[in-house]
């Protein structure tokens, strides 16, 4: 399951090179995560200087795996 984050994304690709496990695919502007398998350790977030990350997007992303987990 992947989880799209749009907002502030110019497609750098700063995140996805932080991330340990090559979870996040970069597109143009926009970027998705392969949040069943990510490991929460926020180097995604802190690598950012666009600020895509905000509180509402991480918010989202862990309301979308839970609801996953649970079936919604």
């Amino acid at each position: 399951m992947t989880f799209r984050v749009e907002k502030n994304c110019i497609g750098c690709g700063e995140c996805a090179q932080a991330c340990d496990l090559n979870l996040i695919t970069v597109y143009d502007n926009y970027i998705e995560i392969d949040i069943e398998n990510c490991q929460h350790c926020s180097k995604c977030v802190s690598t950012c200087k666009n600020n895509a990350f905000t509180k509402t997007v991480i918010l989202k992303h862990f309301l979308h795996l839970f609801k996953s987990k649970i079936g919604l």
